[in-house]
């Protein structure tokens, strides 16, 4: 909706706002005498300075009395209170909790107390006779639940219920009732809100003594619309909203309600109720709300307050996108959980990091990535293992993560030869290879015969170097490189052999003494030139990718960039990879 739209709905809300009080002054029809009046007298101090033009809205901890469909807004638990003199020694109270679930929707409880004191009992004459009190009180139990897309149809419906328990006790005599109240709201573009609630559709029935008091059915129809607007470079957004309450046996009755909210921290409100002219302010610091709300009636000027307290994690609205993408990376984490309870962590890794492709924001999952990698971090570092197996598997872990797949093979085959069941170290193995295998060949058909030669050279002498440093995993690993070029290169052949022999005398000894061994220092990635003529596999471009999201989540946002970069060079078009090195450069405070 653009700006002269937004202008335009405003002026005619709040044209109508004003005309309206001449309707609202000539109706005079009250509630008094009807069984649950007091349910009639409003709560929270938001909604009261808005003249009670709030079904539409209801997006507190207020919503069991306005309306429950509003409950299903809230991302935070949220509490609410309420003390207000009404008249002399009449008091109306108010409680409201409310709470969302990830996956049930959001559960809400509210309590309304009207208490009056002291009141004088007479009978015919002016005598008095005595005094008495009389207590009133709702107890809402309310739901709700919102749905943004029903079969992928943007809907955008909220819808929730309440059961209540009334409760009247006066001279003597008590009663107490059940009932139950519906409510939805619809929010069809964006701006606009429209609530709908029925309530007593289930009506309480009090008695007391022989009389039996049954509560009106009423509902409650109205519209609200939001927009924003700067204003000297702050963010500020105007409410204006118009509700209509129709009861039996009893005339309807229109509010109006207007709110001019700054920054999100302070609230100015105006309303009129039926005859009552309000006016409000809120302060919103943090967590904490705080409301006022200034109501000017016949029987005088009233003061109402209310204090909200959020707590809690943020969590995402029921039925939204954002939503149906937690609910995806949830379910990763409840794979990798499963994983980890077996040991299998290569696996569990797996889910995470697909987590991560979803939300490379998400805590929780950033959170169980670094539990795993401590794990193995103190198997290698620390000697923290039970068996040689668990040594051997920590490693392979590790260089896996830092995308050494040479390594990595090489401690799993050595892990395999101690223990041939392992099925997991099987299949990564197997992948990993296969893997360095397309690449190899790749290699040897882009490279001359002449550059092929120099390579394997090059590769052999650091080889024999690292062999005679004692270095045995590099040994394996330059090796290896020499046979992917030559498979048929004897001494790199025997080279392997011998370290890996050395490497496994050296597990073996670890293993006994439990003594602390020396971090290998790390290889930096080995940069590989592509070939566009070459058709490249897809699991190869794979790999970067999910490369560059273990560095990302690890905070590693340079050697991220690198990776996705190395994707973008072997597939241009790859998109995820380009807006990934957007956001990685964005935490480094690069633009290009």
């Amino acid at each position: 909706m653009g700006k002269i739209s937004k202008i335009m709905v405003c002026f005619v809300l709040v044209f109508t706002f004003f005309t309206g009080y001449v309707e609202a002054v000539k109706q005079k029809d009250g509630d008094a005498g009807l069984p649950g009046a007091y349910l009639c007298w409003g709560v929270g101090g938001r909604a009261l300075g808005m003249g009670k033009a709030y079904v539409s809205i209801a997006d507190d901890a207020t919503a069991p009395y306005w309306n429950p469909a509003g409950l299903a807004h809230l991302r935070q638990q949220e509490v609410i209170a309420q003390y207000t003199n009404l008249f002399e020694t009449t008091f109306l109270s108010y409680l409201g909790y409310s709470r969302p679930f990830f996956d049930l929707g959001v559960f809400g409880i509210g309590l309304v107390d009207l208490r009056s004191l002291d009141f004088e009992r007479t009978e015919s004459g002016p005598a008095v006779l005595g005094h008495f009190n009389e207590s009133k009180d709702t107890i809402f139990l309310s739901y709700a639940r919102r749905q943004d897309y029903i079969y992928s149809v943007p809907v955008k419906l909220s819808y929730g219920a309440n059961f209540k328990i009334v409760n009247q006790s006066v001279l003597g005599y008590s009663g107490t009732g059940v009932g139950i109240d519906v409510g939805v709201i619809s929010k069809p573009i964006k701006g606009l809100s429209l609530g709908f609630i029925v309530q007593n559709v289930l009506p309480p029935r009090l008695k007391l003594d022989e009389v039996t008091d049954k509560f009106p059915i009423s509902g409650r129809l109205g519209a609200s619309y939001e927009c924003g607007f700067n204003v000297y470079r702050y963010n500020t957004r105007a409410t204006v909203s118009i509700e209509m309450d129709k009861t039996e046996h009893r005339k309807e009755k229109f509010h109006y309600g207007f709110e001019y909210r700054i920054m999100d921290t302070i609230g100015l409100r105006a309303g009129l109720d039926d005859s009552e002219l309000t006016l409000g302010l809120g302060l919103s610091i943090k967590n904490y709300d705080m409301d006022y709300a200034y109501g000017s009636q016949e029987m005088g000027a009233s003061h109402r307050f209310s204090l909200g307290i959020s707590f809690g994690p943020v969590l995402p609205l029921v039925g939204t996108r954002e939503w149906e993408e937690a609910k995806t990376v949830r379910s990763y984490q409840k794979k990798a959980k499963g994983y980890c309870r077996k040991q299998e962590y290569l696996r569990a890794s797996e889910e995470l990091q697909r987590g991560l492709s979803v939300d490379m924001e998400n805590k929780a999952t950033k959170r169980y990535v670094g539990k795993i990698q401590k794990k193995m971090e103190d198997a290698v570092g620390r000697a923290d293992f039970e068996n040689i197996e668990d040594f051997y598997y920590a490693q392979a872990y590790l260089d896996y993560r830092k995308g050494d797949m040479d390594s990595a093979v090489t401690q799993w085959e050595l892990l395999l030869g101690a223990n041939p069941t392992r099925q997991e170290v099987k299949e990564y193995m197997e992948k990993e290879k296969t893997i360095l295998e397309k690449e190899a060949e790749l290699e040897r058909k882009r490279l001359s015969e002449e550059e092929k030669n120099r390579k394997i050279k090059e590769a052999y002498d650091t080889q024999v170097t690292y062999y005679n440093e004692g270095k045995w995993t590099e040994t394996i690993v330059y090796g290896n490189k020499v046979l992917r070029l030559d498979p048929d290169h004897r001494e790199a052949k025997d080279y392997v052999a011998g370290a890996k022999e050395k490497l496994r005398e050296e597990a073996e000894k670890l293993a006994r003494k439990k003594v602390k061994i020396e971090e290998k220092p790390e290889q930096p990635p080995e940069e590989k030139e592509e070939e566009t003529e070459i058709k490249v596999d897809p699991e190869i471009i794979e790999g970067y990718y999910k490369q560059g999201i273990t560095y990302y989540s690890q905070g590693k946002y340079q050697e991220a960039i690198i990776e996705w970069k190395k994707v973008l060079a072997l597939d241009p078009t790859h998109e995820k990879a380009q807006k990934n090195i957007q956001k990685a450069q964005e935490k480094l405070g690069i633009s290009e």
